[in-house]
């Protein structure tokens, strides 16, 4: 997970590293260009699977966050925003001060039973 890096909204909250869709772009490819550019990973778009959605009404927009599990990446997560980045423990993470539409997905997470 990483914090919000400083001047955005939220910051130093946790959260999954991921954003906004541009236009004529789909979730896969700006999760693509984000994990890039945020992380300086890049993911094999043909192997990650689309795991939930999240949706998420917060005062001035309506989130609809795709999430998808990627377990195949090349490069070593390195904040590019000036973001903290750690491995945490799924089972601890609902403990964390994270964006409040990640609760519904940690939620998920440890719910999930597949």
């Amino acid at each position: 997970m990483a914090t919000r890096p400083p001047g955005k909204s939220y910051a130093g909250q946790w959260e999954f590293s991921g954003g906004k869709i541009k236009p004529n772009e789909t979730p896969i490819d700006a999760l693509y260009r984000e994990l890039q550019e945020e992380i300086g990973v890049t993911i094999d778009k043909q192997r990650a699977v689309l795991y939930y959605t999240v949706e998420y009404a917060y005062e001035t927009f309506m989130l609809q966050m795709p999430v998808f599990w990627c377990k195949n990446w090349t490069g070593t997560p390195t904040p590019k925003e000036g973001q903290v980045l750690q491995w945490f423990d799924i089972k601890h993470m609902h403990t964390l001060d994270t964006v409040i539409a990640d609760k519904a997905l940690i939620a998920y997470i440890i719910d999930d039973k597949r």
